[in-house]
């Protein structure tokens, strides 16, 4: 890796080096009086000028970082924001980023850390997203909040749940957060406990203080009801353990069986026929197809 430096501190610059046929456009952060190549392979330097400089042929961010893992998962945010739709904020988030990441003795304001798009997206809300556990875990360490609101009203760990991240919602409830924020009625069908893809996360909220019981969505329906609607058997078997209602009645009179034949879900139909749901009365539906 071959790494630029500069003089003056925070400026996030791209500068384009040719070596040996190959071109690489390099990121860079000012620092230090000389400009000049470090060869860390052959840990050598040599100076070099502008005229040196010529149009890019490959892109690589310069991180001086040593934990690989964090590098990677920034190189992969920082894609995801050079396609933001707020490309100035994108920018500055992630020049403050790559200078908390190069250089962790010097002091980043909370605000640079937890600075977010028109979108009310900050890092830490894009790294739960995708999946970036170990930038998360870094990002935090620095100051990063865990709990905030996008404008869609998706805070880190719903997005880390709904996407089904298991080793960020791990690390998000490393340092404990309220799984429950989402209290207003109009946005309850956000709240992690609704859009939960496994078993492990739904024990994993749970064991955090996660509400199950009592709590239904704008149309009166429950976990149990959302995860035989969307065909995950582990979380539909996890809920009934965890004592929810069978036969639960939404406002529109349909129970969870329901929703799980009316999506295909013959797997989930048949459990919950085993485990007692009722088939008859109210909940026998035109067209049942249990297989």
């Amino acid at each position: 890796m071959k790494k630029l430096k500069r003089k003056r501190i925070g400026n996030l610059k791209s500068k384009t080096i040719e070596k040996n046929n190959t071109r690489k456009r390099l990121q860079i952060i000012d620092e230090v009086d000389t400009e000049f190549v470090l060869d860390e392979e052959n840990h050598t330097s040599q100076e070099i000028d502008d005229n040196e400089l010529s149009q890019p042929l490959k892109v690589e961010t310069v991180l001086v970082n040593t934990d690989d893992a964090v590098n990677k998962e920034l190189e992969k945010l920082i894609k995801i924001l050079d396609e933001n739709s707020d490309p100035a904020a994108a920018c500055t988030i992630k020049n403050n980023l790559i200078t908390a990441l190069n250089y962790p003795e010097q002091s980043i304001l909370m605000a640079d850390i937890n600075l977010r798009t028109k979108n009310n997206e900050s890092a830490l809300s894009i790294s739960a997203k995708h999946g970036f556990a170990n930038l998360i875990q870094f990002l935090i360490s620095r100051g990063a909040e865990k709990e905030h609101f996008t404008n869609e009203f998706q805070t880190p760990l719903s997005l880390a749940v709904s996407h089904n991240h298991l080793n960020v919602v791990e690390v998000l409830f490393e340092q404990w957060i309220s799984p429950n924020s989402h209290t207003e009625p109009q946005f309850l069908h956000l709240s992690p406990i609704f859009n939960v893809k496994s078993r492990e996360i739904a024990q994993l909220l749970v064991e955090n203080d996660a509400v199950t019981h009592a709590l239904y969505n704008n149309k009166n329906q429950s976990p149990l009801t959302i995860a035989c609607q969307n065909g995950y058997l582990d979380v539909v078997e996890f809920f009934l353990e965890d004592g929810l209602d069978i036969n639960h009645f939404d406002n529109d009179n349909k129970t969870p069986i329901f929703y799980a034949d009316a999506n295909g879900h013959h797997d989930i139909v048949n459990f919950l026929i085993s485990e007692g749901a009722q088939t008859t009365s109210r909940l026998l539906f035109d067209n049942f197809k249990v297989q």
